[in-house]
């Protein structure tokens, strides 16, 4: 089951099943790659996802999952509003009662970085690592 929320709201939909349960699959996600957008289509809309891996530990491959779900036009509004601000997007991962097995966090909130003049207002600085060499002339000579 995927779910995306925010500080005010939340949206979760079944996006499907796997064959076997869940001990038998390995679920790994690539942040770098991971993007998670609205895909408008003729008539209808469609929350895409990249940057998730299921592999088939049995078989030692790939397993197929599904890259996007359908979106109903009631949901619409209220995704949009989530995906606009800060927000996380998890996976549960559910055994065969619909018990919660595990979490796969696909995106991690971030609260935006607030600058305040006020006396009890306290800047948060949120660093990303940076997936290029930092190193200045200085430190290579």
């Amino acid at each position: 089951m995927l779910e995306l929320g925010n500080e005010k709201e939340t949206f979760t939909r079944n996006i499907g099943t796997l064959p076997l349960t869940a001990g038998f699959y390995a679920f790994h996600v690539n942040r770098q790659t991971t993007e998670i957008h609205l895909h408008k289509d003729f008539l209808n809309m469609e929350l895409r996802w990249t940057g998730l891996n299921v592999e088939d530990n049995t078989l030692n491959r790939a397993a197929l999952v599904p890259t996007g779900i359908k979106i109903y036009s009631w949901d619409i509004i209220k995704i949009r509003r989530i995906i606009e601000q800060q927000f996380y997007a998890l996976l549960h991962i559910l055994g065969v009662n619909n018990e919660l097995l595990d979490i796969v966090v696909l995106r991690k909130s971030h609260a935006p970085a607030q600058v305040g003049s006020a006396g009890n207002t306290v800047a948060t600085i949120v660093q990303v690592p940076s997936i290029y060499p930092t190193s200045t002339l200085e430190e290579i000579a």
